[in-house]
């Protein structure tokens, strides 16, 4: 079985000894992403806290804990061994030969005789081998960083559910109190005929939605922190309250941030460039494989007449050279080349539609975030402050008796309804923003 750990400190040793490698050859397109995973990985001891301050605080543990990276690093070490498969040469084959009645040679009778071939495959042969098999590494790396990134994806995602939601309880809170105030004002008022039956109801049923809701947001943050659990390997819940904004600051740094190769697109430059040596290797196997051949003779000493003939018995070495023609499987091959040619164009086509797609996916990411920021700042510079006016427009004219109470609750009730509002668009900003860090590797 594998050990979790060991398997990581493997990983990590051979991410550094082979990091310079991999940045001159290209094995990476993401030398900063790979660097974070070097480093979380070699944190062994990494524990998650209890009260995170930020959702940067748990990626080592992210890292340490999660199945699909580990088995990520797994395949990737795994494509890596494979690569010192391949060598120069193919083992050579031993041959031990025994006649059953001996073969008479001038030299003497022949009883039996051992061979020794090499074959020798033309060096494109090999170089098409070991391309392939490097290319399978660079996938399997970039499977990694996908894997990667996709966790990171997702936990940023819980976490910005579980701090919208932490925010959005703190106001209800507050809705909840002044609901229960305002009940008891239109109590009191219907009991002295100044409020309607009807009013009394509609504002006892706006007071059950608003438990409702409460409650709605309780059982959503309890499936979120299921999810952050299981995505964790945490056996207790963490406590996540008070922790500022969702990440807003970090906004307005997207555009200058450098764009990366995103490992789906290295992954498919990967596949295009197996395909590629696959041609190479298919071509290849219409040119014939050289065979170095040793064999020895082993011969008894000849008699005539009672006498043994001078130099006879001594044994006799047979070089040979050959060559294995493929004369016979033409049609396969050619077969065979046909197929790696149209999968060189599929995955050549796959790579551009991705493309594409990654830059589609950017710019309407984008779009919808600049929507988000802009109401964002008109709640913040215009509706807020505005809704904040009227209730101190509302409190004063209670207080001089031009406004009954339950016109300043209500006033007060909008201004809160409006900072809802303004958290439920910050977190739509902040989950644009974690779909663009996704798309541009960071």
């Amino acid at each position: 079985m594998f050990k979790r750990n060991s398997l990581s400190i493997q990983l990590t040793s051979l991410l550094i000894i082979t990091g310079s490698v991999m940045a001159v050859d290209g094995l990476s397109k993401n030398p900063q992403l790979l660097d974070s995973l070097t480093i979380w990985l070699s944190e062994t001891n990494a524990t998650s806290p209890q009260s995170p301050r930020s959702v940067e605080l748990l990626f080592p543990v992210l890292v340490r804990n999660s199945n699909s990276i580990q088995a990520a690093v797994a395949g990737y070490e795994a494509a890596r061994s494979s690569e010192s498969k391949i060598s120069n040469f193919p083992d050579p084959s031993l041959s031990v030969g025994i006649f059953g009645e001996p073969l008479e040679t001038a030299n003497g009778p022949q009883r039996f005789k051992i061979g020794l071939n090499q074959s020798i495959p033309l060096p494109g042969k090999i170089r098409a081998e070991k391309a392939i098999f490097r290319t399978r590494t660079a996938q399997a790396l970039s499977e990694l960083e996908l894997t990667f990134l996709q966790e990171i994806h997702t936990l940023r995602q819980i976490w910005n559910d579980l701090v919208t939601q932490s925010h959005l309880r703190t106001i209800l809170k507050q809705k909840m109190g002044l609901s229960e105030e305002l009940l008891s004002v239109m109590d009191t008022g219907y009991r002295s005929g100044l409020v309607s039956h009807a009013g009394l109801t509609r504002q006892q049923i706006d007071h059950r939605l608003l438990e409702d809701t409460q409650a709605r947001i309780t059982d959503a943050t309890d499936r979120a922190m299921i999810r952050m659990m299981t995505l964790l390997q945490l056996e207790t819940p963490l406590v996540i309250d008070n922790v500022g904004d969702i990440g807003l600051p970090d906004l307005i740094e997207i555009d200058s941030k450098t764009q990366n190769i995103h490992p789906r697109v290295n992954r498919l430059s990967a596949l295009v460039a197996e395909s590629s040596a696959s041609i190479d290797r298919a071509q290849a196997a219409f040119y014939p494989d050289f065979r170095l051949g040793l064999e020895i003779m082993i011969l008894d000493e000849k008699e005539a007449g009672g006498v043994i003939l001078p130099g006879s018995g001594q044994d006799a070495w047979v070089v040979s050279v050959g060559a294995e023609l493929p004369l016979w499987n033409w049609k396969q091959k050619r077969a065979g080349l046909r197929a790696t040619e149209l999968q060189h164009r599929q995955s050549t086509l796959l790579l551009e539609h991705e493309q594409l797609a990654e830059q589609e996916s950017i710019l309407l990411t984008q779009s919808r975030l600049q929507q988000h920021l802009r109401r964002i700042d008109l709640f913040q510079s215009e509706i807020i402050p505005r809704g904040a006016e009227q209730v101190r427009i509302a409190e004063q004219n209670y207080i001089t008796d031009d406004g009954d109470l339950s016109a300043y609750i209500q006033a007060k009730q909008v201004l809160l309804d409006m900072k809802i509002e303004l958290i439920e668009e910050q977190k739509r900003a902040a989950d644009e923003w974690v779909n663009i860090s996704f798309w541009r590797s960071f």
